[in-house]
């Protein structure tokens, strides 16, 4: 898949919104689409980005959410 192509299936299955087949299958499995609210906290300052750290919510939290995103693409590409 080229660049073109890519930018194309991305907008057609709305990655990172969540109206689109990906955005509301990743929603009704895990609540959001943001990070901020599946973590519980704003990793985009040092303040968030310790409090994921000293809880182990990469760890505990995200595996989940890679794997679940993983399944939902492979879904939409097959």
């Amino acid at each position: 898949m080229d660049v073109m192509e890519n930018y194309l299936w991305m907008k057609t299955v709305n990655l990172g919104d969540d109206t689109g087949e990906y955005g509301l299958e990743f929603k009704s499995r895990n609540g959001s689409i943001t990070c901020r609210e599946l973590l519980g906290c704003d990793i985009s300052t040092s303040e968030g980005m310790k409090l994921a750290e000293d809880n182990g919510l990469f760890i505990t939290r995200c595996p989940k959410f890679v794997r679940d995103a993983a399944e939902i693409i492979e879904q939409i590409l097959l």
